[in-house]
């Protein structure tokens, strides 16, 4: 039977683990950019939730996000 030589297989052994790292490596970063997405669907769910709150207490309002400053919005904006 032939065989690598031990060169031979220590190269190709090498290859495979990083080829199998970076395969992890991918999924892990897949799975935390699914979590980002979940994350900001739920942060765009708050906003609008305090945002409604805001209208609800105002009107019709945009808010300064830096100053709190609120101003009136009007119909035909």
């Amino acid at each position: 039977m032939k065989k690598l030589t031990k060169k031979e297989l220590e190269s190709l052994q090498e290859k495979v683990t990083q080829l199998n790292n970076a395969l992890n490596n991918l999924g892990r970063i897949e799975m935390q950019k699914q979590q980002m997405i979940i994350d900001t669907a739920n942060y765009e769910k708050q906003v609008k939730y305090i945002t409604d709150e805001f209208e609800d207490k105002y009107g019709k309002v945009q808010v300064n996000i830096e100053t709190g400053e609120i101003k009136n919005i009007e119909d035909n904006e």
